[in-house]
This record gives C-alpha cells, structure tokens and sequence, in this order.
C-alpha cells in the first residue's frame, strides 16, 4: 500500500486532528508508520535515516524534525547557514544565525535560552 493510500485510510475524525493542530495521538502504529513515510515522501528524505521522531509537546504528539531533516533537505536545497554571533548575558544564551540559499535568497534569525543552572 502507498503512504498516500494509507493516510486516506485515516478515519475523518483522527485526520482533523491531525492536519489541524498536528495530534498524531489518535493515530494507531500503521497510521504512524504511513503518515510518517508520506512526510518523508513529500520533503523527498530518505526514511531510513530517522529524519523525524514522533515526540509529546504541550500534551500533543507531534511529528517532529531532527537535524538530519535539516542537513538533507539543506543539502538538496543549497542553504548554507552560518552563526553572526552568540553571547550569553544575565543567564540567556542568544545566538544570530544567517541562512543562505544558492539564489541568494537569505534570512537573519535569533534564538534565546534561558541557560540558568545549566553546567558543562
């Protein structure tokens, strides 16, 4: 069975919650698997690779993007990214990173972290 067979097997009700607000909860173990591969299919990644992980976020369970998603598709697409800066002040770590694709296309992006208790 195709991955696209597969998601359209997905009662209405658990597919709602899916595409609304990303609840893969109702989701039994195939559906996983074949929503799970359709996303892969649709970003062209290579499953085999464990690009995503299924994990619990704010009571949800979700589809989530691990770094080898991020390094396959930047590596398909040609986006290069670099960190301008980082600093830590008053126990936040703030970091400026710059993604680059090969149009030239770029975005400036800052992420802050409470780094509060955290050693090593």
């Amino acid at each position: 069975m195709t991955s696209e067979r597969a998601i359209a097997t997905i009662g209405e009700k658990t597919l709602f919650a899916l595409v609304t607000n990303g609840d893969c909860s109702k989701l039994s173990e195939s559906e996983k698997l074949a929503y799970y591969r359709a996303r892969c299919d649709a970003a062209g990644l290579d499953p085999r690779t464990q690009p995503f992980q299924f994990i619990l976020l704010q009571g949800k369970t979700v589809l989530y993007a691990l770094k080898g998603a991020t390094e396959q598709l930047a590596s398909r697409h040609g986006v290069v990214v670099e960190i301008l800066s980082q600093h830590t002040d008053a126990d936040i770590r703030t970091v400026t990173v710059r993604a680059r694709a090969r149009d030239g296309r770029q975005t400036d992006e800052i992420g802050c972290v409470s780094v509060a208790g955290l050693k090593g």
